[in-house]
């Protein structure tokens, strides 16, 4: 299993600010129903685009597992 997560902004990293809105965000049951198959595993993605002051901050969270035939319960949280 592997997981992965990437901020990218010239001006430094930031974090998501719960309190708004637009920053809460639920990954849901029908996000697992059709994953990506990447070989004998599968990933799911998550990403979102903020403005920075001199271009796209763009973050990213990847979790891979290369056991499908495992039923998985999981929950990520990431500050």
């Amino acid at each position: 299993m592997g997981f992965r997560i990437h901020l990218q902004c010239s001006s430094g990293y930031e974090m998501l600010n719960q309190s708004v809105e637009r920053d809460q965000h639920n990954l849901k049951s029908d996000g697992l129903v059709s994953p990506s198959w990447i070989g004998g595993g599968y990933c799911f993605e998550a990403f979102d685009n903020r403005f920075c002051p001199d271009g796209n901050t763009f973050i990213t969270a990847v979790k891979c597992d290369e056991s499908p035939t495992i039923a998985l319960q999981f929950k990520i949280s990431v500050v």
